[in-house]
């Protein structure tokens, strides 16, 4: 009886197994015809946008007599709902149509995710952003309105919020846009489609912050550079997203960033307006100092990927 028992077990033990197999395999190889991602994306997008302006519109009066001097804390709390809202449709309509596990083929699970990569990613660019602003010392000075309670409040919602937002950013510009249009062919690392996701992902990312006021507020040729700005920081973290078949180190980077601009060094005119503990205040050719500082944040991870290949070569 015990042995019939124990044969019974075995047996049920391997078919979950077995279907957990098939499950990976089936997103593994994107089975799921392109055009119905396509077509779960633009739905995301429409039908999404309806409950997040109603939301908007219905809220954000209230949001701003909670937080009246808290410009900063609506625009992340509206950012998160917004790209929040729209995965959670995407992930909706993909279910229902793919029957596939969205978050996973997202992530890339196809490899293994190291941890130990996330903490160099992190050591690195943080490492990468202080030398960055030794180029700017002359202009920087302690802010005199960060008190230390906005400063422990900002570096709270920095630390709680920031990674939702860095995360949503990365599934969007890097993860669905990657996995939707080119699949399987981001494990060819130096493939031309491989230069066509780079690109392609690092212009739509670009794209959307050109409206930030830190470009707008350009004039001539740091305009071009101020962009540019942001479409090196794109293939950086488009890049590691290759490298390591997934965007967890990519979202690191990106938090990391985005953590340090919140309470640490903040622009004289930024898209988010927080008592950072230093201000920058250079005002000519910001662009241009945008673009140099951005280079030297990228340069240590850049270094230590080369380095990387090369003794998976050895």
């Amino acid at each position: 009886m015990e042995q019939e028992n124990l044969q019974d077990e075995i047996l049920e033990s391997t078919e979950v197994q077995t279907k957990k197999s098939k499950k990976r395999k089936k997103w593994q190889e994107n089975e799921c015809p392109k055009y119905l991602w396509v077509i779960a994306l633009i739905l995301s997008y429409v039908v999404g946008s309806i409950p997040l302006g109603i939301v908007m519109f219905a809220i954000e009066p209230v949001f701003e007599k909670i937080f009246p001097q808290e410009k900063a804390i609506i625009s992340f709390i509206f950012t998160i709902l917004a790209f929040g809202c729209l995965l959670l449709f995407f992930i909706i309509f993909i279910k229902s149509m793919c029957k596939t596990t969205t978050l996973s083929f997202i992530l890339g699970r196809e490899r293994k995710i190291d941890k130990k990569p996330m903490w160099h990613m992190a050591l690195l660019y943080a490492l990468g952003f202080v030398i960055s602003y030794v180029i700017s010392l002359p202009n920087i000075t302690l802010n005199p309105d960060a008190t230390f309670v906005t400063i422990v409040k900002m570096i709270l919602v920095a630390v709680l919020f920031t990674w939702i937002q860095t995360s949503l950013e990365e599934l969007w510009f890097r993860g669905i846009i990657g996995r939707i249009f080119f699949g399987d062919s981001l494990k060819q690392r130096f493939s031309v489609k491989v230069v066509i996701y780079v690109l392609l992902s690092s212009v739509l990312f670009m794209l959307p912050h050109l409206v930030n006021p830190e470009v707008t507020s350009q004039v001539g040729i740091d305009v071009i550079f101020s962009a540019l700005t942001y479409l090196c920081s794109g293939v950086i973290l488009a890049v590691v997203d290759v490298y390591y078949g997934n965007l967890v180190p990519g979202m690191v980077i990106h938090y990391v960033n985005n953590v340090l601009c919140f309470f640490l060094i903040g622009t004289e005119v930024a898209v988010i307006e927080t008592p950072t503990i230093f201000i920058d205040h250079t005002s000519t050719h910001l662009g241009i100092v945008s673009f140099v500082q951005e280079i030297i944040m990228s340069a240590p991870i850049v270094i230590y990927l080369i380095m990387q290949k090369k003794k998976n070569k050895i």
